[in-house]
């Protein structure tokens, strides 16, 4: 047991006193700035990644399918044609640089806002982690190092790379790791019970990893270049994440119950 579960386990979740700090999350206004202002470029990346869909054809290029559809990208400007020059660059870099300075100051606007509700924000995480823990700390071994669970999950990570060796040169592959690569990993994460978090970072990691390059070697035989390849991964991937914590958040604010003062 490492020194951070020994803390876990003295503190005393029902004191006043109790801070993120005490979690290892930082609370101040800064910190909640920092946060806001990443969550607000991920929704901008998100958007421009999601123009693909309105802007293209269809998904028969960005899988392999096919050779023939139109495909742009760009919000709210369109950078990228397929097949279309802009001077001697295939990139319109105007309209690039006029969509990160939006992106940028609608990020700023996410993040001063975050920022100036730095307060009740900390109070909601705060009494969403100590019930996470007090729940934990009721829970027979909860925080003990499970080598059952670690048997659990090298096994996912074993079979997900037998699995991930032996595919085709087909675009359902490709499919498959852009729009349900994300929920995949998370699901194969999740699976083992009683690990620590950054065990299941570890997981995703891996096996985000092996994904992409799956996607590459797969891409590759079917004619789709290197970074047509990770423009896939980008325009499929960002949106699922901007979804999946969105999700996240939705669960823990449904599940979070106040705690009131005891007598």
């Amino acid at each position: 047991m490492n020194k951070k579960d020994m803390n876990l386990k003295s503190i005393h979740f029902d004191s006043e006193d109790l801070t993120l700090s005490d979690f290892g999350i930082g609370g101040a206004r800064r910190h909640w700035f920092g946060r806001g202002l990443l969550a607000g470029l991920m929704i901008a990346a998100a958007l421009n990644a999601l123009s693909y869909f309105w802007l293209s054809d269809g998904v028969q290029n960005l899988i392999g399918a096919s050779k023939m559809q139109e495909e742009a990208i760009g919000f709210p400007m369109e950078v990228w044609r397929k097949g279309e020059n802009y001077g001697s660059m295939v990139v319109n870099f105007t309209a690039f640089f006029t969509n990160c300075t939006i992106g940028l100051v609608f990020a700023l606007l996410v993040a001063v806002f975050v920022g100036a509700k730095w307060k009740s924000l900390n109070h909601f995480v705060l009494q969403t982690l100590k019930q996470d823990a007090q729940r934990k700390r009721g829970e027979s071994g909860s925080f003990q190092f499970s080598i059952k669970s670690m048997l659990i999950a090298t096994s996912v990570i074993a079979l997900f790379l037998a699995a991930a060796m032996n595919v085709s040169a087909d675009p359902i592959v490709l499919a498959v790791i852009f729009f349900a690569g994300p929920w995949v990993m998370v699901g194969l994460s999740m699976l083992p019970p009683n690990i620590k978090w950054q065990h299941r970072v570890v997981m995703m990691t891996v096996m985000a990893i092996v994904m992409i390059g799956v996607a590459i070697v797969v891409g590759g035989q079917l004619g789709r270049l290197f970074d047509e390849v990770l423009l896939g991964i980008f325009i499929c991937w960002t949106p699922q994440s901007v979804v999946g914590i969105v999700l996240l958040l939705g669960y823990l604010m449904l599940n979070s119950k106040p705690t009131g003062n005891k007598c």
